[in-house]
């Protein structure tokens, strides 16, 4: 039985029955509401950032002037870290 909440009436005996199959569909509206928003979390979780720990740390010496290979260390390290942030 779905929750109805006109019942009980006012100023009546309340069977037990009645209370039972009230308080089992609140249960059921509370625990739908609590996997509907669990679904949504999880929706909304799933194209986030994750964690970019795993990009290291970029460990290099520049010449003056920077020589092509180490501006290119520097290109692909930027690149590493955005991949990471977009997984």
């Amino acid at each position: 039985m779905a929750y109805d909440p006109s019942k009980p009436a006012p100023n009546t005996l309340g069977s037990s029955a009645e209370m039972r199959a009230q308080l089992t569909g609140l249960y059921d509206l509370i625990s739908s509401a609590s996997a509907n928003a669990s679904a949504a979390l999880s929706g909304a979780i799933a194209d986030t950032a994750q964690n970019p720990s795993s990009v290291g740390d970029l460990n290099i010496s520049l010449s003056n002037p920077p020589q092509q290979g180490e501006v290119q260390l520097i290109i692909d390290k930027i690149n590493e870290l955005l991949a990471a942030l977009r997984r």
